[in-house]
């Protein structure tokens, strides 16, 4: 028998239905003669069979919903699946699905209309033939829509029912001004086109809120009304707002969707919204501020999570939902912590030395006695479980904000790794928070094992090479080298591998390993890994392992070109950006003065070699080459560098994006990236977002307070402005607003005191409505080129120098010290006048700093102010601006496909680029139809973006059968 895909029918449409054969057919099955031994009752008038897939056919006809249909399948031995097994012969009863009801408008959507009139406005309904009463029917969809326009003086009864009244909002939607769409008519199918006048919702502020009601089935095979309801706002618009949130501060830019001018007098109104309904059900009015002659508004609050942002002008109204984090550095204390060793016995104690510092607003050091209670710190350590819990308190001293502390460890702890974490105390009880925390190990060294080191100083392993450099050391755990030893090394390369045995006559040993030319000058061309392990059985018969991997390269410089904006989508003629990431292992001689030599080049994607697309290339369409030097992302001595160039395609096609590096042997290496799409590729899926891919950039580097800083963007429009904010986490951010020219822009602002330890940057561009652009790439319908728009250009670092401040400090100690006997040391550190300073001394037997693993204690990182990001982040009315075209093109869309395909589930259209509409019908049902050629084993999910299924949920199949 042929199986359904399911005991429902999946992926039903007016006239396709597809069966899975779990063994497939044979490419060489007839398949008229396997149509011949199908039949249908009723009839589903004339029909054909054609092959998906390898296992999936399609049967289109015309199928009919809420029907039962008798399918039978005669037998015929010569038909065989993928297995050799007969068709055999069946009969099978499937009701056909009801069709969906619905009531479909648009979704999340701004009106864009320069002047105070509106359109009307148009829904979808469909209703439901019920179906037979043993039949599941498909749950009902919202049925019933209510508006009602937003007053200026009923803001708050409207944000209210928004958020706390929206389940209990019938006084709300009961007066005169209420506009109701729905229930759809139930005796039939038929779709509906329902039209509510534009200026009964949107007069007289221009905002209206939507109640949708929904409704659930089946009872009694009939939709009945539940008590969920869902309540959103929707405006209609002659100015756009945007806004950048940081801790304790809103900007809100107000400009006119026209002209992309800054409006002024236009006030700006900030609700909070409480999170918690049990405390709060009503939203309170906490800030209020008033544009200036820019249309800026920079609004203080101590707020943080939902806020609403309300603004009023010439009657007009604009909300915008925003969300206040929390300070990045609550308290603004930190500290560090330093144990006189890493390795303890039971019984012991932990000696330990801390800092705590205190900074104000401005980020900066304070002294801890300015703070009540600065000096309520904690060490605790959990050595375990809660009866083995540990809290010291610590005293801190006012005026260096160091602190001693001391820790016994319990003399039954069990062995392993522990931490000692540093906490501050709050107000209430219960209440603190982390500073920091050390870890340490406790075990007890007098155990006779071993200790196994292998190390390499080689990261990259070239042809050229005679040998990896190895050094083994076998020892025991108390330090003393375990003499007359031997190992067994083993390695693999790719395919290749070997072992051999290294004897370890001392102790310590340098060897060198080395493998065959042959399989190093392999692995160079495939930057394999080699992969190096020694083993060592010690006397106690413990077997001990360590390893190293050392990657397999022509050259110590490994490149990676990258298009960061996304290689598919770039655009011809206009500018992208080409990253090319160069690590250098070490040694190396290129630094800032002297770089790296390196081009890039455009070629049309072809099957030739890096090496020959960028001979036959063209170098006129990149821009020059500029350096980026990043010290902080580098490791074990790796220099990383970053080659960014702007490029341009010149028409629709594969490109490919080719740079040329020299490396230390004087031998150029390349790297590409293939880019853009054929013409075939934008016509499947077309154009959705012409904003500029081309990212904000830094010019320069280590910037200082008092110097100004340059971020260069290529804009593609006419004319436009663009609103500059930074901070760096410790004081209010601030901002600069400056117009934009077509083409290259620099955009110049001068740093304060605001960025200590570095700054980020986050820009917003505004533009004026246009008039229709021409793209050099098919677009979405839903792509309107004349609206306003409001671009982000994201987030960028300001590297700020840290000042540095070099003090000469010498110290003398004796050779050794006798037991009972004293130890003078001697310390020169130079002060300055009046200056004060601590020093602090550890005492440890130098048996016990031998132990394994027993690392000596850093300071590095004492006392450095820490780098706070500012968590700037911007949003705007702009982004969901369309215009009463685009609302009708995407109403006509959703009506053509619901009468080529009833079965296509349509809830709410989205009339934005990006939603479900950008391509025509033909493709979109296209989609539909090609998938569900992969079937996914017994539990596995599969869900697809074109699938007709509402809110795209999963279908779990096992032989055809839905679980």
């Amino acid at each position: 028998a042929i199986p359904w895909m399911s005991s429902k029918w999946m992926k039903l449409s007016q006239n396709n239905q597809r069966i899975w054969i779990p063994h497939g057919i044979p490419e060489s099955t007839d398949l008229q003669k396997l149509r011949a031994a199908l039949s249908f009752d009723p009839p589903i008038g004339p029909w054909t069979l054609s092959r998906v897939s390898p296992a999936v056919l399609n049967i289109h006809g015309d199928f009919q919903p809420n029907t039962e249909y008798r399918i039978s399948v005669v037998a015929d031995d010569t038909i065989r699946d993928g297995f050799g097994l007969p068709l055999l012969g069946n009969d099978v009863t499937k009701w056909s699905e009801p069709l969906q009801p619905f009531l479909s408008g648009p979704l999340d959507f701004t009106l864009f209309s320069p002047v105070q009139s509106s359109p009307d406005l148009q829904f979808l309904l469909r209703g439901r033939r019920p179906g037979p009463p043993e039949k599941y029917v498909p749950s009902c969809d919202a049925l019933v829509l209510k508006a009602k326009p937003v007053t200026v003086s009923g803001v708050a009864d409207a944000l209210n029912t928004l958020y706390f009244g929206c389940q209990d909002s019938d006084r709300y939607f009961r007066d005169r001004s209420v506009v109701t769409v729905g229930p759809a008519p139930t005796a039939d199918d038929v779709m509906h086109t329902i039209t509510v006048p534009g200026e009964r919702l949107y007069e007289p502020s221009g905002v209206y809120l939507q109640r949708e009601t929904q409704v659930q089935g089946p009872w009694q095979e009939r939709c009945r009304p539940h008590s969920y309801h869902h309540c959103r706002l929707f405006a209609r618009a002659s100015f756009g707002v945007s806004t950048v949130t940081a801790p304790g501060q809103v900007t809100v830019w107000v400009t006119a969707l026209l002209t992309a001018q800054g409006l002024a007098d236009a006030e700006v109104e900030v609700y909070e919204v409480p999170d918690d309904y049990r405390r709060s059900n009503r939203v309170v009015r906490r800030e209020r501020a008033t544009t200036d002659r820019t249309g800026l508004a920079v609004v203080a609050t101590a707020l943080t999570g939902r806020v609403q942002v309300v603004v009023t002008h010439s009657g007009q109204l604009s909300f915008t939902e925003l969300y206040i984090p929390h300070p990045a550095v609550p308290g603004l204390i930190y500290g560090d912590l330093l144990t006189d060793r890493t390795l303890y016995r039971a019984g012991e104690e932990v000696h330990i030395k801390g800092y705590v510092q205190r900074y104000n607003a401005d980020g900066v050091l304070q002294r801890l006695a300015e703070y009540p209670g600065a000096a309520r710190l904690d060490l605790e350590v959990d050595f375990g479980s809660d009866s083995d819990r540990v809290v010291v308190p610590v005293a801190v001293d006012p005026t260096f904000g160091s602190f001693d502390g001391t820790v016994p460890i319990p003399s039954d702890v069990k062995y392993g790794h522990k931490s000692v974490s540093l906490r501050a105390s709050g107000p209430r009880d219960h209440e603190y928070w982390h500073i920091d925390t050390a870890s340490f190990t406790i075990a007890d060294p007098r155990v006779p094992t071993g200790v196994l080191e292998l190390s390499t100083p080689t990261r990259i392993y070239r042809p050229r090479d005679s040998a990896v450099p190895l050094r083994i050391v076998t020892k025991t755990y108390t330090g003393t080298v375990a003499k007359g030893t031997q190992v067994t090394l083993r390695w693999r390369v790719g395919e290749h591998s070997g072992e051999s045995t290294v004897r370890v006559p001392e102790g310590t040993v340098e060897y060198p390993f080395r493998c065959a030319d042959s399989i190093v000058r392999s692995a160079a061309e495939k930057r394999q890994d080699l992969s190096i392990s020694v083993e060592w059985l010690t006397a106690s018969r413990d077997l001990l392992r360590q390893s190293v991997t050392v990657r397999v390269a022509k050259s110590l410089w490994e490149g990676t070109l990258s298009v960061p904006a996304g290689a598919k989508d770039v655009l011809p003629g206009f500018p992208a950006k080409a990253e090319l990431r160069l690590v250098i292992a070490k040694p190396t001689a290129v630094s800032p003065a002297k770089p790296p030599t390196v081009a890039m080049r455009v070629a049309r994607h072809t099957s030739a070699s890096d090496a020959e697309a960028y001979a036959q290339a063209a170098a006129a369409a990149v821009g020059d080459v500029q350096f980026r030097w990043d010290a902080e992302s580098a490791r074990d001595g790796d220099t990383l560098v970053t080659a960014v160039a702007t490029f341009t395609i010149p028409t629709m096609g594969e490109y490919r994006i080719v740079a040329r590096y020299v490396d230390e042997n004087r031998v150029a290496q390349y790297a590409a990236v293939v880019v853009g799409r054929t013409e075939a590729q934008w016509r499947r899926r077309p154009l959705v977002d012409w904003r500029p891919v081309q990212a904000l950039e830094v010019v320069g580097q280590d910037y200082a307070a008092g110097e100004q800083v340059t971020l260069r963007w290529v804009s593609p429009f006419p004319a436009a402005q663009v609103l500059v904010q930074w901070g760096g986490g410790y004081t209010a951010p601030r901002h600069v607003l400056l117009p934009l020219t077509q083409g290259p822009n620099l955009l110049n602002f001068t740093l304060g005191s605001e960025c200590l330890r570095g700054c980020d940057a986050v820009a917003s561009v505004v533009t004026p409505a246009q008039t229709p652009v021409a793209l050099p790439v098919p677009v979405s319908q839903m792509l309107d080129t004349t609206l306003p728009q409001h671009i982000d250009l994201g987030a960028v670092a300001i590297p700020v120098a840290v000042p540095k401040r070099t003090v000469p400090v010498a110290v003398q100690v004796p050779a050794e010290v006798a037991p009972g006997a004293t130890a003078d040391i001697a310390l020169t550190l130079p002060l300055e006048d009046g200056a004060q300073g601590e020093v602090a001394v550890w005492v440890v037997d130098k048996a016990l700093l031998d132990l394994q693993p027993n690392p000596l204690p850093t300071t590095l990182k004492v006392q450095q102010l820490p780098s706070v990001h500012s968590d700037l982040s911007g949003q705007s009315t702009y982004d969901q601006l369309t215009s009463a075209e685009t609302l009708r093109k995407a109403l006509n869309l959703t009506r053509e496909r619901l009468l080529q395909d009833p079965w296509v589930y349509q809830g709410s259209w989205q009339p934005h680029p990006g939603s479900q509409l950008d391509t025509d019908t033909a493709s979109y049902l296209e989609c539909i139809y090609g998938q569900m050629t992969h079937f996914p084993t017994p539990g596995e999910g599969y869900s697809d973006p074109c699938l007709p299924v509402p809110r795209g949920e999963p279908m779990f199949m096992a032989d055809g059968v839905e679980e």
